[in-house]
């Protein structure tokens, strides 16, 4: 069975198509949200807004989520702290901390 491509992918893919195609581009920047669906793009659940915004020659965007983590210092220090498979497991099978996992691509989770 093939694995769905990944929001990296579809992202790159989406930049390609914006930089070549300006009609696509104007869609995206006008129905983000309709667009992102059309093309495969995952949106987090619950996600009631989408943003989309074009950078400038002379700008750099830096953007900061939202933190909807709500871990303490310890529980965040222990995701940073991941390099064994041992602290891997120890984040995945704790409720608070798993969700963790789909930000750090060096492991692979379902989680």
């Amino acid at each position: 069975m093939l694995e769905p491509k990944s929001n990296a992918h579809i992202y790159q893919k989406i930049v390609d198509k914006c930089w070549a195609n300006a009609d696509f581009k104007a869609k995206l920047l006008a129905s983000p949200q309709s667009v992102l669906n059309t093309v495969g793009f995952n949106l987090p659940e619950g996600t009631t807004t989408v943003r989309v915004i074009e950078g400038a020659k002379d700008e750099f965007l830096f953007y900061i989520p939202y933190n909807n983590l709500g871990l303490t210092d310890d529980q965040l220090a222990d995701a940073i702290a991941v390099k064994t498979m041992t602290d891997y497991n120890k984040l995945a099978s704790n409720s608070n901390t798993k969700h963790l996992l789909r930000f750090m691509p060096f492991f692979s989770s379902k989680t």
